[in-house]
């Protein structure tokens, strides 16, 4: 799975690859949830720092699942 984010389409990919809703990430990043909307579609390009904004963002959303994931299968491992 490639999570490099390079323009505007390529974070609408990403972001329903990870199942991260425009609102959850737009929230993240600080912007409006149309800005984002409208990067997506190409609408308008964003700038490279938005783009490295939303790939932190998911890389930061990912890890957080991750670490949600392993706690749940800690729990599952945890006779008590």
């Amino acid at each position: 799975m490639n999570l490099t984010v390079r323009d505007g389409p390529s974070i609408r990919r990403i972001r329903r690859l990870l199942g991260i809703s425009q609102a959850e990430l737009a929230r993240a990043m600080g912007v409006h949830p149309a800005s984002l909307s409208r990067w997506e579609t190409g609408w308008l390009t964003p700038s490279s720092e938005r783009l490295q904004q939303a790939e932190e963002h998911v890389i930061r959303i990912l890890a957080e699942r991750v670490r949600q994931l392993k706690q749940e299968a800690e729990k599952e491992g945890d006779p008590s």
